[in-house]
């Protein structure tokens, strides 16, 4: 007989639930962090590229632990039901959660540090000021202390004479 019994199927299907339902926990951990540093297309592109890569290597595991790495489509379809479910019901709740948990952060961050961000840019333009000045200040002595290796009126370039 070709195929895997329907009572091994049913045994192998709540694992692969349970995987899909823990990559959906990972993936709202992931969103959160993008609420908090959401610095632009970059940090999405990697951290969803990292999230594939850690999809497919816990899909992986799982396939080489629950079917002796064979790969099958309904554990597959299983995954996603599992992600599904968890998105449907707490996701909805932790993502509310996190929102308001990440504007909370986000303002006291702003609390505590906007002293110290006016006072960088503050210090910022006198530090520019300095360093315009030290820069004439090197490149007047650069030109100064420039000798070449020998005096013009002395080299010779041909013996002709």
């Amino acid at each position: 007989m070709y195929g895997i019994d329907l009572s091994v199927q049913i045994e192998n299907l709540m694992p692969a639930l349970g995987l899909g339902f823990l990559l959906g926990v990972v993936y709202d951990a992931v969103r959160f962090l993008r609420l908090l540093l959401s610095e632009g297309k970059i940090f999405l592109f990697i951290s969803d590229m990292l999230f594939v890569v850690f999809c497919a290597f816990s899909s992986f595991l799982l396939f080489l632990g629950v079917n002796n790495g064979n790969i099958r489509l309904y554990l597959i379809l299983a995954e996603i039901t599992g992600a599904v479910v968890y998105f449907s019901t707490a996701g909805i709740i932790v993502m509310a959660l996190y929102r308001k948990t990440a504007y909370v952060i986000k303002k006291a961050f702003n609390v505590i540090f906007l002293p110290v961000i006016f006072l960088k840019k503050k210090f910022s333009v006198i530090i520019k000021k300095l360093y315009g000045k030290i820069y004439e200040i090197l490149k007047k002595m650069k030109n100064k202390f420039k000798k070449p290796l020998k005096d013009a009126n002395e080299m010779l370039y041909n013996n002709d004479d």
